[in-house]
C-alpha cells in the first residue's frame, strides 16, 4: 500500500513542518475541479501548533515526484471527551488550491477597472492549453490588474491541445476553465511543489488503452467495486445567441452520445441563454452580425456557439460512476503509473469498462492507507447528487446574471 507524507504550510506558502502524528487523513482529488481534504491530529501535539487558520497542507505519496494535492485550511474543529486521553483531537479540513481560481471572475477587458469594461466579452482563439493559460494569466496571474493578482501563483506558457474559440463575460474563472478543458479533452491543476509557489499546470491525460492500467480481480489489482448510473438532465440543447424576439438566433444541438430511448422515450430539452455570443437571425433566416445585419455572422462567433453547446452538453449528460478499490502492485501504482484525468480500464466480471478517472480518494487511519478511484463521465464523483444539482443551478444563475 502507498505511504503518505504530509507537510504543513503557513499563509505565505512557507513550509513550517511535517505532520507525522495524525489519526486520520482523507484527501479527495478531482479532475478539473476543486478537491477537498481533512486531517485529524491530537490537540496536544506539535502538529496542532503548526496547523493554523490561513495555512494549509501539501500531500505527497512516497516515490512520486509531485504532490497529489496542496490546499488551504477552511475549517477547524476541536473535540474532547472524558474517556479520551490528553486534550482531545483537532480536525482540520479544507479545499485544494484549485479553489483559488474559483475566487476570480473573468472580465471582458481584464486590464481595465471594473467601471471601465468597454467590450462585451473577452475572446481568445488558439490551442486549448494556451486558452486556459491566457484566462488565468489575465484574470489572476501576472497579466492581471495588481489588485486581482493571486500571490505566489505561477502561470507558465503552454501551447498544446486542439484549437478552441472562447468567449467569456463575468463567468467564474474556475468554472470556465473546467468547461473549456472538458470540451477539449485536457486537464489542469494547481499544485505547490518544492518551492513556496503554486503552479498552474494544464496537461494531457494519458490514455491507457494498451492494458497498461487495468483494475481486475483476476489480475490481482482490484479488491472491490460499486457503480451507479444517472439519467441525463438534458440531451437536446436549444442555444440562444443575440437578437430580439423572432430575430434572435436559435440553434439546436443533440447530444450524440445519448440516444433518447436509453432513458426516456423522448428527448429531454434544455434552453441555454448565450446572448453574449454576437450572432443574430437575418431576414432570410441565416446567421448575421447583430451590429450590421447586412453582414454574415463572424466565423469566430459561430465557433463559440459550438463551443458553448459542447459545454452545456457536458454539464447535462447522463452520468455513469464506477468506484473501485485497487490493489497496488509494482507495475500499477497511483501517482506513478496513473493519475486523475487518465483513461483507465476496469474489468467487472469480464465486462470491460474504459473511461476517465474523475476522482481519487486517499485515506489513512486505523485501517491503514487506502486509494479509491472513481471512474466515470463528466460530473461523476462521490459527491451527493443534491450537491451536484445545486451547483449546476448556481452556475446557471451566475451566468444569466453576468450576461444581462
Amino acid at each position: 500500500m502507498p505511504k503518505f507524507f504530509v507537510e504543513a504550510r503557513d499563509a505565505f506558502y512557507t513550509r513550517v513542518g511535517v505532520v507525522e502524528q495524525y489519526t486520520s487523513l482523507d484527501v479527495i482529488s478531482r479532475f478539473n475541479a476543486v478537491g477537498s481534504w481533512s486531517l485529524t491530529v491530537p490537540a496536544d501535539s506539535s502538529e496542532a501548533a503548526i496547523l493554523q487558520p490561513g495555512g494549509g497542507i501539501i500531500v505527497w505519496i512516497d516515490g512520486v515526484s509531485w504532490p497529489v494535492m496542496s490546499g488551504s485550511i477552511t475549517a477547524v474543529a476541536h473535540a474532547w471527551s472524558a474517556d479520551q486521553p490528553g486534550r482531545g483531537q483537532v480536525t482540520y479540513s479544507g479545499v485544494s488550491d484549485e479553489w483559488l481560481l474559483w475566487s476570480r471572475i473573468t472580465l471582458p477587458v481584464p486590464a481595465n477597472e471594473i467601471g471601465n469594461q468597454t467590450a462585451d466579452r473577452y475572446s481568445f482563439s488558439g490551442p486549448a492549453a494556451a486558452a486556459l493559460r491566457e484566462l488565468v494569466a489575465v484574470n489572476a496571474g501576472p497579466q492581471a490588474r495588481p489588485d486581482r493578482i493571486i500571490p505566489n501563483l505561477d502561470v507558465p506558457a503552454v501551447f498544446f491541445g486542439r484549437p478552441v474559440d472562447i468567449g467569456t463575460r463575468f463567468d467564474v474563472l474556475g468554472v470556465k476553465l473546467a468547461e473549456v478543458a472538458e470540451s477539449a479533452g485536457i486537464g489542469w491543476r494547481l499544485r505547490q511543489g518544492a518551492s513556496d509557489r503554486v503552479t498552474f499546470q494544464p496537461y494531457t491525460p494519458l490514455v491507457h488503452d494498451d492494458g497498461e492500467v487495468v483494475f481486475s480481480a483476476s489480475a490481482g489489482t482490484l479488491a472491490s467495486y460499486s457503480y451507479r448510473l444517472t439519467a441525463p438532465a438534458a440531451n437536446r440543447i436549444v442555444l440562444a445567441a443575440q437578437g430580439e424576439g423572432r430575430n434572435r438566433w436559435l440553434q439546436q444541438y443533440d447530444d450524440p452520445a445519448t440516444a433518447p430511448h436509453e432513458w426516456f422515450r423522448t428527448p429531454v430539452e434544455r434552453f441555454a441563454d448565450r446572448r453574449d455570443i454576437p450572432v443574430a437571425r437575418g431576414a432570410n433566416g441565416s446567421p448575421v452580425d447583430p451590429d450590421n445585419t447586412a453582414l454574415p455572422a463572424d466565423p469566430q462567433a459561430l465557433a463559440q456557439l459550438d463551443q458553448a453547446a459542447a459545454e452545456v452538453i457536458a454539464e447535462s449528460q447522463a452520468l455513469a460512476e464506477l468506484s473501485v478499490t485497487p490493489i497496488d502492485t509494482d507495475t500499477q501504482r497511483y501517482g506513478v503509473h496513473y493519475q486523475v484525468g487518465d483513461v483507465v480500464t476496469v474489468d467487472v466480471h469480464g465486462r470491460i469498462i474504459t473511461d476517465v478517472l474523475r476522482e481519487v480518494r486517499l485515506t489513512d487511519g486505523a485501517d491503514g492507507p487506502r486509494v479509491q478511484p472513481v471512474v466515470g463521465t463528466t460530473g461523476a464523483s462521490a459527491t451527493p447528487g443534491l450537491y451536484r444539482d445545486v451547483r449546476r443551478i448556481w452556475n446557471s444563475i451566475r451566468k444569466l446574471e453576468a450576461r444581462r
